[in-house]
């Protein structure tokens, strides 16, 4: 059988596990049963600042690529939102395919995640995981020694109504890089077309590879053309995994090389599974099966 066979029939699974209510049977007994309430009011807001956004940039060039790719976007999450079970339900299960089994269910606008006895010293890690932000934010790095000596010195401060706070960047051998950024976000997306990990040209390193949606495409283009020469820190639930120097303006598609495990490259690509949730959770109950 060709490998590109192979490769469609892994694809083709990985959807009937991800889409539809088939799910492997488990062994529940002495496992962990936690109950979310789904909250889509977030999403509806994005939806909403997307509106916003398309009729400013309409008024300025009704045919511009930008106007055509916020419609295309608005559109898709308009779909999203109606039916926001079944597509939060898809996301939840890719973001624990690579992490542990699970039977995963919506009734009512509750999301129920039972988890077998295995998973029990990683559940802690498991709520971590469904609930954190799929937000990847771009922060500027700052290289101006003023800047850097009084932010470093209190961990925080505030310059000409800009704000700053000192981070770090862990590596897997323990050892710490210091820096400074500016606290807001330069550029932040969760509209991930495609996230995948995998090793990077040396064939050492493990790394992220994603690709933003048109929109986010175009702004992501502009940032780091204005960025050359300059670093951009790469953060994700708040953790910031590195801080390249931006050599050229980067369009659509973005590597992420950090300090990776291949365990944690590949838990970093499920939380960037295409799109935001369009329902948040929020924790009801945990409880042990029986």
């Amino acid at each position: 059988m060709k490998k590109s066979h192979i490769a469609i029939i892994c694809a083709v699974a990985l959807a009937i596990i991800c889409t539809s209510s088939f799910w492997p049977r488990l062994d529940l007994k002495d496992g962990t049963q936690l109950t979310y309430r789904l909250d889509s009011s977030r999403f509806r807001g994005l939806i909403e600042f997307d509106q916003r956004r398309v009729e400013s940039e309409r008024s300025k060039d009704p045919k511009s690529e930008l106007v055509r790719a916020l419609e295309k976007r608005l559109a898709e999450a308009n779909s999203l939102l109606s039916r926001a079970e079944s597509e939060t339900l898809r996301i939840v299960r890719a973001r624990l395919l690579p992490i542990t089994p699970a039977d995963v269910s919506v009734e009512d606008g509750r999301l129920f995640v039972r988890l077998p006895k295995s998973a029990s010293p990683q559940i802690e890690f498991i709520m971590r995981t469904l609930t954190v932000d799929s937000l990847i934010a771009f922060h500027n790095v700052i290289d101006d020694p003023a800047i850097v000596a009084l932010t470093s010195k209190n961990g925080k401060a505030t310059i000409a109504s800009i704000d700053y706070q000192a981070a770090e960047i862990q590596s897997q051998d323990g050892s710490k890089v210091s820096l400074v950024i500016e606290a807001k976000p330069a550029f932040e997306s969760g509209n991930i077309r495609s996230s995948i990990a995998g090793l990077s040209a040396n064939g050492k390193d493990w790394e992220v590879s994603i690709q933003f949606d048109p929109v986010d495409a175009l702004d992501f283009a502009r940032l780091t053309e204005s960025r050359r020469g300059k670093k951009l820190a790469i953060a994700l639930g708040g953790k910031i995994y590195s801080a390249p120097v931006i050599r050229e303006a980067i369009y659509e598609r973005c590597r992420i090389r950090g300090s990776f495990s291949q365990q944690q490259a590949e838990n970093f690509a499920a939380i960037l599974v295409a799109w935001r949730a369009p329902s948040e959770l929020v924790l009801e109950a945990e409880c042990q099966l029986k």
